[in-house]
């Protein structure tokens, strides 16, 4: 590591891993930067099994030493599938790829996958695994990577898309939510406009509407409706009305085309027009009106179900990754679908082959309490060390069922202890 001091870096530390010299650990064969927090891959690391990979977190500390703060692990470890082959890192959040892994629903084919992590304050917590829509064996997906913003290419050098190991790059970015119904006309673009809805998350925390093939530089503004209906060449206009009556217009969100011929909308559903309030379980049809010369037209239109409402439910990360035993205390977050009117108690159980008291102890309350409007709370464990030759030992924790909300999928956690000595 160097640290830029005065005009020139000077060298302040020098990262090795767990096995210094261990060629096939493949350590730090690439790394990130993101602050005071060092990410460094190590795709031959055999601590779960044979080269299955680890990242190494490393964060600087006030006094400037750069200390190793987690070892993160595929939440699907598996012989030689090379977790750690490449990262990237934007904001809280961290993609890790597993370029020979194999998805349960495609059994044989090693395509790969990425792994995204988000970082809770204290630690990387798995979120979700990212893999190609049509897979192909050993086309080494997330060999390289790049994200920004909303969006995360892959490389897949050894895809045969276009000839033999040809490669392709795949693009992942928020999913397109909503059925499309009734059909636009053409308009003087050339083509008929089209709709799309994009979500990142629940619809009622909010989508994005995307309009395009439009008439270039032209005004416009978004319709909606709770009811469907088809009117040919409404009012005069050369586009077909989709929506039943009575319509709620985003008048006063007046967009221009611009020469790409094409707008982006995000709704304030906190402050619709008319007011209009959306529920669970509702569905409400978009739709884009727009000018074309002396004229005006439509695209296609939307309609997108909300979901329905949905007890909370609380669950434990699928892998925080291995501690040493020196590394003195870590916490475990539990989380909450969505915060809730009142508080939320989770009671808990801890087992493994580390012993409570001997190798580690709980200094949470049990049962753990999530407070009102909070959606997390932590079970925080403080490792004790000794100077006893041991084997790797683990701690698990499991969540029993809690008051005030449900359990989630993810009921237990794991975390492995290494010894040090």
């Amino acid at each position: 590591m160097y640290e830029r001091q005065g005009n020139v870096f000077v060298e302040v530390a020098r990262l090795m891993g767990d096995l210094p010299g261990a060629s096939i650990e493949s350590y730090a064969a690439e790394i990130a930067l993101q602050g005071t927090r060092l990410l460094v891959p190590a795709r031959g690391d055999n601590d779960l099994a044979t080269e299955a990979g680890a990242v190494y977190i490393y964060e600087r500390n006030p006094a400037g030493a750069w200390l190793e703060v987690q070892k993160l692990y595929s939440p699907t470890p598996a012989t030689r599938t090379d977790f750690g082959a490449a990262l990237a890192v934007q904001n809280d959040e961290l993609y890790v790829t597993q370029i020979k892994r194999t998805l349960p629903n495609t059994p044989g084919v090693r395509h790969g996958s990425i792994h995204r992590f988000e970082h809770t304050g204290s630690e990387y917590v798995w979120v979700q695994e990212i893999a190609a829509t049509l897979p192909q064996t050993d086309s080494n997906l997330g060999q390289s990577l790049a994200v920004d913003g909303e969006y995360l290419a892959a490389c897949a050098p050894r895809e045969n898309f276009a000839g033999t190991d040809s490669g392709v790059v795949h693009v992942f970015g928020p999913g397109e939510v909503g059925v499309a119904s009734c059909v636009a006309n053409t308009n003087s673009s050339g083509a008929p406009g089209e709709l799309r809805v994009r979500a990142c998350g629940p619809l009622l925390s909010g989508f994005e509407l995307h309009a395009r093939d439009l008439a270039p530089s032209e005004f416009g503004y978004f319709l909606m409706s709770d009811t469907q209906s088809f009117l040919p060449l409404f009012g005069g206009s050369e586009g077909n009305l989709c929506l039943g009556l009575p319509l709620v217009r985003f008048s006063m969100d007046i967009l221009n085309s611009g020469a790409q011929g094409a707008v982006s909308f995000t709704p304030d559903l906190a402050n619709l027009p008319g007011p209009t309030t959306l529920g669970p379980g509702e569905t409400w049809t978009f739709q884009y009106w727009f000018r074309d010369g002396a004229l005006s037209n439509t695209t296609d239109a939307v309609a997108i179900t909300f979901e329905t409402a949905r007890d909370p439910s609380v669950q434990l990360p699928v892998a925080l990754g291995a501690r040493s035993e020196e590394a003195e205390s870590f916490v475990i977050p539990v989380t909450l679908s969505q915060a809730t009117t009142s508080s939320v108690s989770v009671p808990y159980t801890v087992a493994g082959t580390a012993t409570l008291g001997v190798d580690f102890q709980v200094t949470s309350t049990n049962p753990l309490v999530i407070a009102t409007g909070d959606t997390s709370a932590a079970i925080t464990v403080t490792l004790l060390e000794d100077s006893d030759l041991e084997p790797t030992e683990t701690i698990v924790v499991s969540l029993d069922p809690p008051t005030g909300a449900v359990l989630g999928t993810q009921t237990s956690h794991t975390t492995s202890i290494l010894d040090d000595d």
